[in-house]
């Protein structure tokens, strides 16, 4: 009986598969789309699932440079203030991507704040539980 409350994500995402493959033999049998549409398809569902992308490794930064940034605060080396604390993590992110060989350019900048504010509420969501 708990099979599926639990995992209602996997139920509903294998019906959405299911879905989605019948409405794409639907459309290549009525000549609505052709091979090379569905090459492309796969091709681009295939880059989106990789997760190698810049925002993944981002997200990796950002979650450990806000526990050294709390580690920092708790042993007295940085202040408590928040633009402090931030913009610690921010440099930390920023030391981790050139020591990995990524440039960040403006767009990563301001996805890394983000994954930044997202890590110090998850730790705090953590913190509470």
């Amino acid at each position: 009986m708990s099979f599926i409350p639990d995992n209602w994500k996997l139920i509903i995402g294998c019906i959405m598969f299911v879905a989605v493959v019948i409405v794409l033999v639907i459309l290549y049998r009525k000549n609505r789309i052709n091979e090379e549409y569905l090459e492309t398809l796969a091709q681009y569902l295939d880059q989106i699932d990789d997760g190698d992308g810049v925002i993944p490794l981002l997200a990796q930064y950002a979650k450990r440079a806000v526990r050294a940034v709390e580690q920092m605060v708790k042993a007295g080396v940085l202040p408590k203030e928040n633009e402090a604390r931030k913009n610690m993590a921010m440099q930390i992110v920023s030391e981790f991507a050139t020591a990995d060989g990524i440039e960040l350019n403006e767009a990563d900048k301001a996805a890394a704040d983000s994954l930044v504010e997202s890590a110090v509420f998850e730790m705090r969501e953590d913190l509470k539980d």
